[in-house]
């Protein structure tokens, strides 16, 4: 009699992708094997490389001249539609980390900034201005969406004395193109302290809506009486 076994290299795959169907045939007369394969394909044992789009049976009947009866064998390809994330977002360099969303629930996520892999947690703390991939896996399929970290950094904090002349609190590390506000504070960055031990909070605003606070602490220089 023959013996039939169909067999793949994933029973599992992700939509997109493909699985390779082979067969091993024993007994009866192996130089006269036929092979009827539904859905239709060559007379061939393969390999037999597929790529359905929904979960589909596929059946291999072997015969052959001799006396041995037609004898078949199935196997199932399952197909697992891909998680879908969120569209692509941004985030400013100094902001909270955030938990990003995909479907279906009960992946993992992975990539540069991801900072829990369940919760899918993204920080940008510490991390240069540009796009970061992500990646959110579930069941062997992935999906991948990008962030982009805006720049934004107004400057160190930075001291002055009371009734300090009026200065520019741009510097070579402040992220140019924004405005300034605060106290005393004009839309170029000129600052004019006043005479009182204070701290301002100097905010300074990018057209890309990200947000830094640099700190101007006032604050005269304390020297001890002379006690001779």
């Amino acid at each position: 009699p023959l013996q039939v076994d169909l067999d793949a290299n994933n029973t599992t795959i992700c939509l997109g992708d493909c699985a390779d169907l082979y067969i091993n045939v024993e007994g009866g007369d192996s130089t006269s094997y036929n092979y009827v394969w539904n859905p239709a394909w060559n007379n061939s044992p393969g390999i037999r490389t597929v790529c359905p789009v929904t979960t589909t049976l596929y059946t291999v009947t072997v015969s052959d001249n001799g006396t041995s009866l037609p004898t078949s064998d199935t196997i199932t390809i399952n197909v697992v539609p891909p998680p879908q994330t969120q569209n692509n977002i941004s985030i400013c360099q100094n902001g909270n980390p955030i938990n990003l969303f995909a479907n279906p629930l009960g992946g993992s996520w992975s990539g540069t900034g991801i900072i829990n892999s369940t919760n899918g947690t993204f920080s940008p703390n510490g991390l240069s201005s540009g796009i970061y991939s992500v990646n959110y896996g579930f069941s062997g399929c992935t999906d991948d969406m990008d962030i982009t970290v805006l720049e934004i950094f107004a400057g160190n904090n930075i001291s002055a004395c009371p009734n300090s002349p009026t200065f520019n609190l741009n510097s070579a590390l402040t992220t140019p193109g924004g405005i300034w506000s605060g106290n005393g504070i004009q839309a170029n960055g000129n600052i004019n302290v006043g005479g009182v031990n204070t701290i301002i909070n100097a905010m300074y605003t990018l057209p890309n809506g990200c947000v830094d606070t640099l700190l101007v602490t006032v604050e005269g220089i304390s020297t001890q009486a002379d006690d001779t």
